[in-house]
């Protein structure tokens, strides 16, 4: 087994978000030709209870992907003698959505290679708010009045919207009937929007790949709390 070779470098800043910078880091990992793992993910230069926390949980959290990764390969080709016709990879790609002093929202992609007919990925999001006068990670409940109506309401406009595409074979023939909390709660924030994300296989087979839904403040109707976003 070739040495593990393991490489921490800091990227240039990107000038993003009004006054305030954010630094992507990034953590490269592998043994040549055997595996590779690269990951970047965002620190928030700025001093505000938001960024700290989000800075503490992104890089705990892409870590771990990273490390879990690496253990995997490490225990396959410790015991295996052949080498892969092409090497097992990860990446790990982050971008800061949106940023402000008071929120938060990053999209993380996950894209892997461990043998078979192609490459899988999926998206993952952390969104951070202020609620009740404490930074936390927020989740769709934190952001509407009526949290039950609020589930009611972007289910049916996520599925018109989903079987609007011609894409989303699976809602439309009813294999897949209603959308799942934690499709709900995949979204990034934008200025006038929430992003809903949908991972390939959720709603539709592998051909037709991932979907990007938005919705508008004004669709999320008045009991959205946008102040909740600092906006």
């Amino acid at each position: 087994m070739r040495r593990l070779v393991c490489i921490v470098l800091l990227l240039a800043s990107v000038l993003a978000f009004g006054s305030d910078l954010v630094i992507y880091r990034v953590m490269n990992a592998g043994s040549k030709g055997l595996y590779e793992a690269k990951c970047n993910y965002p620190m928030f230069e700025n001093t505000s209870s938001v960024a700290r926390l989000a800075n503490l949980e992104i890089k705990n959290w892409a870590s771990r992907q990273q490390a879990a990764f690496l253990k995997e390969c490490k225990d396959f080709f410790n015991t295996s003698k052949e080498k892969p016709i092409a090497p097992w990879t990860q990446t790990i790609e982050s971008t800061a959505a949106f940023y402000n002093s008071k929120s938060i929202s990053v999209r993380i992609r996950v894209d892997s290679y461990t043998g078979g007919a192609h490459p899988v990925y999926e998206d993952t999001v952390f969104n951070y708010g202020i609620v009740n006068g404490k930074a936390k990670r927020i989740v769709l409940d934190d952001l509407f009045l009526d949290r039950s109506a609020s589930h009611k309401l972007l289910s049916a406009l996520l599925t018109k919207k989903l079987k609007a595409t011609g894409n989303a074979a699976w809602l439309e023939d009813g294999t897949v009937k209603n959308l799942e909390p934690a499709q709900l709660n995949r979204f990034v924030v934008g200025t006038k929007s929430l992003t809903f994300l949908f991972n390939p296989y959720e709603v539709g087979p592998w051909a037709v790949g991932n979907f990007e839904i938005p919705v508008t403040f004004k669709e999320l109707g008045p009991g959205f709390k946008k102040s909740v976003l600092g906006l």
